[in-house]
């Protein structure tokens, strides 16, 4: 401003920057902490997801870069002091009434925009009336905000800092010569799709090369058809009905994890997730670990840390037909995130939890891969709403979501080559999995969650053993991935102290490979707590399933009986239920369903 001015004009920034910054810190904080106050007491939070702790201090960051536009013309356009105030501070106000109206997806978008106005417009009134005594609360509520979102910020991370000094501080000696163990799951990918289970594309060369230098299973079952239950189950050992797992409770500390026993062994433990819904640290799939990592601190993970940056991420989405996710981790940022942390390990052995999303609804993979197996951009690539689809845009998703299990798997290809270089590769038990497969019309439905069907229950399995100590074998048996701690423990002899429940798999590349002690073969899956369209198998409520004998049986709450031979019809379109020749079939299933649920129940 120029010296020559009128005073009101060369109090426009002061005017404005408050309600600004106030607006910014105010909605930010606020969110979050209304969330994280919701979450742990009634535990009714619509979403959960958006819980991230470093929201603290990127909520506030990023919605000072929203409001920078009405606030910056409100300070060049309007002359008058007084006005420039209660402009810039009904829209700070409004901006804080949106944020946390929005938190409940049971108002309308319009409702919410109401109480905002409504909030904002009689906080004024109570600024005319008191305008000196409002105006310095409010600059004193913003210096209060500041120091709540810098020492929040400050704590939590000095938090997390603390607890990977103090864990790695606290990890006994290991054995000379102990394995590594790195687990990789590839959330949402089902068997049928990878090349080395016979796929007619060539999704998976790195993994094809992997299984031939190791053991592949050809019948792995995963326990759930989604992804807390199942990692939970391989985490544990077991089933989903012995679990607190549920659509809104996390792991609780009832039974031990995995990673709680390899680290009493002396592994340093690292979980690096892309999952930012059921794989985050609210689900508790992050006990014993020292090092989580599941948010990613980036441009879309601040924006989506606010319920306004989430809209306008929506709106941005739905405008120029995008599929921006708030905070996506893509398969090399996981794999660079693994890579920096075992490089500060030095000679400790180490358990690494990878978590891989870019087969996971919307199949969105970056260039070249986003046209991979079409020669153009496919029709749809989210599976999100659940609607029946016609066969064209069936074909595009499928072509969508095997790009993006190439791409996972160039990235895999890009980590071994890296341990190998670091000579860490030949020393480590890896291990491929899937918490769940996915769904492309077999049965009328798309995604997963939805049906216990073996699009969503068949996943690879294959284990690269230190050393390649066995290459090359493949095991016919059907197995499930309950079993999976159990064998890891079993490799780097753990020893019966630090065992879990579940048979090892290790007796498959045995001498002489029996499945004469296998665990039930058993997947849940409750009812959804939203509306389901009547033609999805949970609408009727919950469902179990049983694989045994090459028999796939499923059972709704409803009474409905399903039954498949899994070796002649991979896809189960024949029901062999209504068939009296299965009679004696069903009646061991029934009976073999009810023994393995009475396993522990909670």
């Amino acid at each position: 401003m120029n010296r020559g001015e009128p005073a009101e004009m060369q109090r426009s920034w002061k005017d404005v920057v408050w309600p600004w910054v106030f607006g910014a810190f105010a909605g930010g904080v606020g969110e979050l902490a209304a969330r994280t106050f919701m979450y742990q007491t009634s535990r009714t939070l619509s979403s959960p997801f958006h819980l991230n702790p470093q929201g603290f201090w990127m909520a506030p960051l990023m919605n000072f870069v929203i409001l920078a536009l009405p606030m910056l013309l409100v300070a060049f356009l309007v002359r008058e002091a007084s006005a420039r105030r209660r402009i810039a501070l009904w829209i700070a106000l409004f901006a804080f009434g949106l944020e946390i109206g929005f938190i409940s997806l049971r108002l309308h978008e319009l409702a919410t925009a109401m109480f905002a106005a409504g909030l904002a417009t009689a906080a004024i009134r109570i600024h005319e009336r008191w305008p000196a005594p409002t105006w310095s609360l409010m600059r004193w509520a913003t210096g209060l905000l500041l120091a709540v979102s810098a020492g929040a910020g400050l704590w939590w991370n000095s938090k997390l800092s603390a607890r990977v000094r103090a864990g790695m501080a606290a990890l006994p000696s290991a054995g000379e010569g102990t394995p590594n163990v790195l687990l990789l799951i590839l959330d949402t990918v089902r068997a049928s799709n990878l090349s080395t289970y016979g796929y007619t594309r060539r999704t998976t060369p790195t993994l094809d090369s992997l299984a031939r230098d190791g053991v592949q299973f050809d019948w792995a079952f995963t326990t759930a058809p989604w992804t807390l239950p199942s990692h939970a189950t391989m985490f544990t050992g077991r089933y989903p009905h012995e679990l607190s797992v549920q659509w809104s409770s996390a792991l609780d500390t009832t039974y031990p994890t995995l990673a709680e026993r390899l680290q009493s062994m002396g592994y340093a433990t690292g979980g690096f997730v892309a999952n930012l819904g059921y794989g985050m640290y609210v689900y508790g799939l992050d006990r014993g670990f020292i090092k989580y990592r599941d948010y990613a601190i980036t441009p879309s993970e601040a924006l989506g840390t606010t319920t306004i940056g989430r809209r306008l991420i929506d709106l941005w989405n739905k405008t120029r037909g995008r599929y921006v996710m708030p905070g996506a981790k893509r398969a090399d940022r996981v794999v660079n995130e693994f890579l920096g942390w075992q490089e500060t390990l030095g000679e400790r052995p180490w358990f690494a939890f990878l978590n891989f999303y870019d087969a996971h609804s919307p199949y969105d993979p970056p260039a070249p891969y986003d046209t991979l197996y079409l020669s153009r951009q496919p029709v749809n690539r989210s599976v999100f709403k659940l609607k029946k689809r016609p066969g064209n845009e069936l074909k595009d998703l499928e072509a969508a979501y095997d790009a993006g299990l190439s791409y996972i798997d160039r990235e895999l290809d890009r980590m071994f080559r890296e341990l190998r270089a670091r000579g860490e590769l030949d020393n480590t038990l890896i291990i491929v999995s899937s918490d769940h497969g996915e769904g492309f019309g077999e049965h009328g439905h798309t995604g997963h969650t939805t049906s216990l069907y073996s699009t969503l229950l068949r996943v690879p399995l294959i284990f690269r053993l230190p050393g390649s100590t066995v290459s090359n074998v493949r095991v016919d048996h059907e197995v499930t991935l309950r079993d999976l701690g159990a064998t890891v423990l079993d490799v780097v002899k753990a020893g019966p102290e630090r065992a879990l429940p579940g048979e090892s798999l290790a007796r498959y590349w045995g001498t002489a490979p029996t499945d004469s002690s296998a665990s039930p073969i058993l997947s849940e899956v409750r009812q959804y707590y939203g509306d389901l369209p009547e033609w999805y198998p949970l609408a009727t409520g919950d469902m179990v399933s049983l694989v045994r004998g090459g028999y796939h049986y499923i059972r709704r709450k409803s009474g409905k009986e399903e039954l498949f031979r899994l070796r002649d019809d991979p896809m189960e379109q024949r029901d062999l239920a209504a068939d009296s020749a299965s009679a004696p079939v069903l009646q061991d299933m029934r009976t073999a369903v009810e023994s393995a649920l009475k396993t522990n129940p909670q």
